[in-house]
C-alpha cells in the first residue's frame, strides 16, 4: 500500500489515484501517455547523440561537448520516465522486502525522475553560460574554455541535480508496516521553507539567469550584426554565422524550458506553502506532463534550427536513389 497524506501536519507531495476523486482511469491514461512520451524522448535523443558523436565536423566544436551532455541527460531522463510510470501502472500492493522499499523511494517518490530532470536544467545552465561567454566575452571564452573543463562542469551539473532532489526526498520517504509513506514533513513550516528554497534553486534562479543571459546575448548580436558582414576572411564569416545560429538554437531550447516548467513549478510551490490548490487534478497532470515533454522536445528543436545537425541529418539519412544508367544502343 502507498500512503499519501495531503496537507495537514504531515504533507505529501505525490498524488495518488484517490486524489482525483476516484477517477483512477485518468491516472492510467496519464501513466500510459508518459511511457509513450519517454519512448519518443529516447528515440529522439538517441538519434541526436549519434549524429553529434559520429559527425566529425560537429565533434570539432567545443559546444558539441555540452550538447552531447544535454542529449545524454535527456536520454536518461526519458528512460527513467518510461520505467517509473510502467512501475506506477503496476505498483506493489504491500512493501515487505527491501526491493519493494527501494521501489518506494526510487519510483513511488519519483526520485530518479526529478533527479534527472533537475540535472537537465543545470546542464542547460552550462550551455547558456558557454554561449554567454562566447558572444559577450569572446576573448575570455577563447582563453578559459577547454573541453576538459566543460566535461568537469557537466559532471558537477549531474551531481548537483541529483543532490537537490535527493536531499528533499530521502529524509521524508520510507516504508513502515508494509506501507510506503511519501514526503512526510515533521512541521508545516519546514515544508514551506524547503518548498521556497527548492523553487529558487531548481527553477527561479536558472530561469532568471536564462532571461538575463540571452537578453544580453541577443542585444550584443544585434549590435554586432553589421560587423559580421564586412569580414574579409570567408572562414571567419562562416564561424561567426555558425555561432549566431548555435546561440539562436539555444534560445529556442531555453524558451521551451520556460514554457514547459513555469506552470508546474509555480503551481507546486504555491501548493506547498499553503495555497488552496487542487493537487493531483487534471490541471496538475497537464502541467506535470509539460515538464516531461521538455526532456524529449530538444531533438526536434535541433533538427529544426541547428544548422550542423540539419546538415548531418541530410548526410546520414539521404535516401535519394541514384538515377538509372542508360545505355545508347545506337
Amino acid at each position: 500500500m502507498k500512503q499519501d497524506l495531503l496537507p495537514t501536519e504531515h504533507a505529501s507531495t505525490e498524488p495518488t489515484e484517490s486524489a482525483a476523486d476516484g477517477t483512477g482511469f485518468v491516472f492510467r491514461y496519464f501513466y500510459l501517455a508518459v511511457v509513450l512520451l519517454g519512448g519518443v524522448g529516447f528515440t529522439g535523443n538517441s538519434v541526436v547523440l549519434w549524429l553529434l558523436v559520429s559527425t566529425k565536423q560537429l565533434c570539432k566544436r567545443l559546444t558539441t561537448t555540452l550538447l552531447i551532455n544535454q542529449s545524454a541527460v535527456d536520454l536518461v531522463s526519458s528512460v527513467v520516465l518510461s520505467v517509473t510510470y510502467v512501475y506506477a501502472m503496476y505498483p506493489p500492493t504491500t512493501y515487505t522486502s527491501w526491493l519493494e522499499s527501494l521501489g518506494c523511494m526510487l519510483f513511488d517518490a519519483k526520485l530518479f525522475v526529478f533527479c534527472t530532470l533537475n540535472s537537465s536544467t543545470f546542464c542547460l545552465v552550462l550551455i547558456t553560460l558557454e554561449r554567454y561567454l562566447m558572444i559577450v566575452f569572446p576573448v575570455r571564452h577563447r582563453v578559459w574554455m577547454e573541453r576538459r573543463k566543460l566535461v568537469a562542469m557537466s559532471t558537477v551539473a549531474w551531481i548537483w541535480g541529483f543532490f537537490c532532489n535527493t536531499i528533499i526526498t530521502v529524509p521524508f520517504v520510507w516504508t513502515e508496516d508494509r506501507v510506503c509513506y511519501l514526503f512526510i514533513w515533521p512541521q508545516k513550516s519546514l515544508q514551506n521553507i524547503v518548498a521556497v528554497i527548492y523553487y529558487i534553486c531548481v527553477f527561479l534562479a536558472p530561469a532568471c539567469f536564462f532571461i538575463y543571459a540571452y537578453g544580453h546575448i541577443l542585444w550584443i548580436i544585434s549590435r554586432r550584426k553589421h560587423q559580421i558582414q564586412p569580414i574579409s576572411n570567408a572562414s571567419q564569416k562562416k564561424i561567426s554565422s555558425a555561432q549566431v545560429n548555435m546561440t539562436k538554437t539555444c534560445v529556442l531550447v531555453t524558451l521551451a524550458f520556460l514554457l514547459c516548467w513555469t506552470p508546474n513549478q509555480t503551481y507546486f510551490m504555491l501548493f506547498q506553502i499553503g495555497y488552496d490548490l487542487e493537487y493531483g487534478g487534471m490541471f496538475w497532470l497537464i502541467t506535470q506532463y509539460l515538464c516531461f515533454v521538455n526532456s524529449c522536445i530538444n531533438p526536434f528543436i535541433y533538427a529544426f534550427k541547428h544548422a550542423g545537425i540539419r546538415a548531418a541529418i541530410k548526410t546520414k539519412f539521404n535516401r535519394q536513389v541514384a538515377p538509372p544508367v542508360t545505355t545508347n544502343t545506337g
